[in-house]
């Protein structure tokens, strides 16, 4: 593209937009022009361009020049602005732009919440997506309310944080990088616009979680109600899969190697016969907490003694023989630090529902039932 700047710096001092004249001061005047007089050539390439001359000026379409250069324009007419994006960028729609919901005159566009569907996608059906995503933007948009409201406001440009965590992609993803957004209805501008709020809603919450404190009487209680999830096993285990087998051949093949097992032998024996690649790869077990493994598999670990090889069991998968090398229960003062995070999710989530109470929320269930009804 080196090539074309002298033509571009020489020759353009002026540029339409389907071929409409853009004055800098908007205003309006009669012009003598002499229509398509210049022929334009580049590297001795003649070039198609529908031209006028004013004053010695010679005037070209926007449109033409993003062509040249590989772009494609997007003009906005209600701020009257002409915007130069790379091919593949999205293009927001007047129905992506149809307001949605406003908090405390904030606005919230469809295109808005159908981005965060795409962002977020779930298993549920598409009237609860939309339910939740309009949620979840109202909730952002109060979270942005009370940030304001205490000393975090939308900054007017961009953040150098935000725009160093947007160029590192860029730069990661080069020219897909348009193509990826596109993907989930986002352009440059409004993916830097969903960062910075990001950004700013976290360190308002990290503002909060500072000053905010809990009793020991509350903490106590957590940590009661948490005593499952605050245990931690570690286990060797060898699989023999189901899948190309009955489940008689499967349980006669995993009988056989637990009648040579025993705790000396383990890693070698799982390292031989084991089918899954997981215990391969941590020859050392598997650490996890309660709530993480299949049911049956965590039940055996919960049972067994530690350095003991326990019984085959099935699963889903296949047959398992299990061997506990480690369970560890945190103590109240290990704990402490989880517990307290837990307890503040709860009161920041409290807080949104209050905060929420006491705006101005507006919803236009015509652009919701409009969402809802696309797939």
């Amino acid at each position: 593209m080196k090539k074309y700047k002298g033509y571009i710096a020489g020759v353009l001092t002026g540029l339409l937009l389907a071929s409409a004249p853009i004055f800098a001061d908007s205003y309006t005047k009669t012009i003598e022009a002499l229509v398509n007089f210049t022929n334009v050539k580049i590297n001795g390439t003649s070039v198609k361009f529908d031209n006028f001359v004013v004053d010695g000026k010679t005037y070209v379409g926007l449109r033409d020049i993003a062509t040249l250069f590989g772009k494609i324009v997007d003009w906005d007419p209600t701020t009257n602005t002409a915007s130069i994006l790379d091919k593949g960028t999205y293009i927001y729609t007047e129905d992506d732009k149809r307001v949605i919901a406003t908090v405390d005159g904030a606005v919230i566009t469809k295109g808005d919440v159908n981005t965060s569907i795409l962002l977020q996608p779930d298993g549920n059906t598409r009237d609860e997506q939309v339910e939740n995503a309009l949620n979840a933007e109202i909730d952002a948009a109060v979270e942005l309310n009370q940030a304001a409201k205490n000393g975090f406001p939308m900054p007017a440009e961009t953040s150098p944080e935000a725009k160093a965590y947007v160029d590192k992609y860029r730069t990661q993803y080069g020219e897909q990088f348009a193509l990826i957004l596109a993907s989930f209805n986002m352009n440059d501008t409004a993916y830097t616009n969903y960062i910075e709020k990001n950004m700013l809603i976290k360190k308002f919450r990290e503002s909060l979680k500072k000053s905010k404190t809990f009793t020991d009487a509350e903490l106590e209680a957590k940590y009661e109600e948490m005593a499952d999830s605050l245990q931690t096993f570690t286990a060797k285990h060898i699989l023999i899969r189901t899948g190309d087998r009955t489940d008689e051949e499967a349980l006669e093949e995993i009988l056989e190697i637990y009648e040579i097992l025993t705790p000396d032998n383990f890693d070698e024996v799982m390292a031989e016969f084991s089918e899954d690649k997981a215990s391969k790869d941590n020859p050392d077990g598997i650490t996890f907490v309660r709530g993480q493994m299949i049911p049956e598999f965590e039940a055996a670990c919960i049972s067994q003694e530690v350095g003991t090889i326990g019984t085959p069991v099935k699963t889903e998968f296949g047959y398992h023989i299990i061997m506990v090398t480690d369970r560890f229960v945190w103590s109240f003062d290990q704990a402490k630090e989880t517990i307290t995070e837990k307890l503040f999710d709860t009161w920041y989530k409290e807080q949104i529902a209050l905060w929420r109470s006491a705006l101005d929320i507006k919803i236009d269930d015509t652009v919701v039932d409009s969402l809802k009804a696309q797939q």
